[in-house]
């Protein structure tokens, strides 16, 4: 247990800090429209509060980029350089140097796995060039007239800090942000570095207080909470099952004292018994063998009538109760353990289709472009959800039954101070059919909850 939380302790840090390193501790945007004019907001009077290290202007948009025949969409970020000291992308740089400007010329920075895609490369001398294709503002469509501004950009490096923006970000100088987009004193956010130790809502509620509601401000755990709630919940969640797998080590103990109790009782009545008994017609018991396949119950019953009520009548089951109650106690107790495990497992199934839903959302936005309506982003999610649970409960069904036709076969597993007999298995083509029901049921609900809930959510942000 102590290991298992550690562990996910650790990967709990790794994501804070994946995500919050490049994320600002505080981001500014306005509340209605996609662009605000800078001088909006008192930049020395947020400088002013006590928190706040650094701050740097952003400009956000979609675009572009074309390296030889290779197309993709982008995540343009003009930023000032001290977006770079905040960052730290001194620490995330897979190669290449990290700058946005060098002898009056800008660069950009691009995600590591978007260069991929893209077939370029940071060579050790020079500089990989990239072709920015950014929508023109305010331009009426006709024939043969392009919508979009073009120009070629040098790529400085790469960098890598998440699966997003190694996937989908292209970080430029502000001042050619502005350019693209023919900008004057517009901006899309500030980007604000606090303190390490302070604390974020309280900095977060003073900067409202500063500049008004016409304005959101969000914190980085705020812009990024699904994903840092979907890690905490797992933690959560490993807790309830390591809880109910003590449960179970806890109920073999008692177990055990009860197969120790059965065993010693013989021993038990001899200890009471002080010399032989001299017995001449006398007798303990009449012992009973019957058909195999018949109603030991029934049997009971008619034995029980023709010997009257001066005689007890028991079946071998019910000589042995504790035993037999103990084992099907072990087996449902089992079948609950493993129903949580699964509801862990499942919980994962919600967490990778919140990252695919996080990954895919600029490719939502255009198939919202495109006309998409609510369920038809719902039946893609759900779907995919499904495909990766049937997938899971076929193999699963396979590689269980086959572990136990070779534990029947080749009796590959003995039990412990049992002189090599094989431990026992007996397939119940029942129970196969109530796990199947029961993690198809867990599937469709933990498929359906999650995607219904991120789809109602984003779909107005999605919208805009």
């Amino acid at each position: 247990m102590i290991i298992l939380l550690t562990a996910f302790n650790g990967i709990e840090m790794m994501i804070e800090n994946l995500y919050s390193e490049f994320d600002s501790d505080i981001t500014i945007h306005i509340a209605e429209g996609k662009s605000f004019n800078e001088n909006r907001i008192d930049v020395e009077k947020l400088k002013s509060i006590d928190e706040i290290v650094s701050l740097s202007r952003a400009i956000e948009e979609v675009i572009i980029l074309k390296h030889e025949n290779k197309w993709i969409n982008a995540s343009m970020l003009g930023v000032d350089s001290s977006f770079l000291v905040m960052s730290k992308l001194s620490q995330h740089m897979v190669d290449g140097e990290p700058f946005l400007e060098k002898e009056n010329k800008s660069y950009g920075l691009i995600g590591a796995t978007l260069l991929d895609k893209l077939g370029g490369y940071i060579p050790e001398y020079g500089s990989e060039s990239l072709i920015c294709y950014v929508p023109k503002r305010k331009i009426k469509i006709r024939l043969g007239r392009s919508p979009f501004k073009s120009q070629l950009v040098p790529v400085s490096g790469r960098v890598n800090y998440n699966k997003e923006v190694n996937a989908s970000s292209f970080i430029i100088p502000i001042d050619l942000a502005k350019d693209f987009l023919d900008y004057s004193n517009q901006i899309s956010a500030y980007y604000i570095d606090c303190e390490d130790d302070c604390n974020k809502e309280e900095v977060k509620a003073k900067v409202q207080n500063l500049i008004g509601l016409d304005f959101v401000v969000k914190t980085s755990y705020q812009k990024n909470e699904l994903i840092y709630q979907t890690s905490k919940s797992e933690k959560v969640i490993v807790m309830i099952i390591l809880l109910f797998i003590f449960v179970l080590a806890a109920f073999n103990l008692v177990a055990s004292l009860t197969m120790l109790f059965v065993e010693k009782l013989d021993n038990i009545k001899t200890d009471l018994a002080k010399d032989f008994l001299d017995y001449s017609n006398q007798i303990s018991a009449y012992y009973i063998d019957c058909e195999d396949d018949c109603n030991k119950e029934e049997v009971k019953a008619k034995v029980q009538n023709l010997i009257g009520l001066d005689f007890v009548v028991k079946t071998s089951y019910q000589k042995n109760e504790l035993i037999y109650q103990t084992s099907k106690s072990e087996k449902v107790i089992v079948m609950i353990i493993l129903l949580f495990i699964f509801v862990l497992a499942a919980f994962n199934l919600v967490a990778s289709l919140t990252m695919l839903f996080v990954e895919k959302l600029d490719n939502i936005k255009t198939m919202v472009a495109f006309g998409a309506n609510r369920r038809f982003l719902f039946n893609i999610f759900f779907y995919e959800g499904l495909l990766i649970a049937v997938k899971g409960i076929l193999f699963g069904l396979l590689f269980g039954y086959l572990v136990c036709f070779l534990q029947i076969e080749f009796e590959l597993v003995t039990m412990p101070n049992s002189g090599g007999e094989a431990f026992p298995m007996r397939i119940s083509y029942k129970d196969g059919a109530l796990i199947v029901f029961m993690v198809s049921v867990l599937s469709v609900l933990l498929s359906y909850l999650p995607v219904k809930y991120l789809i109602r959510r984003n779909i107005l942000s999605i919208v805009k």
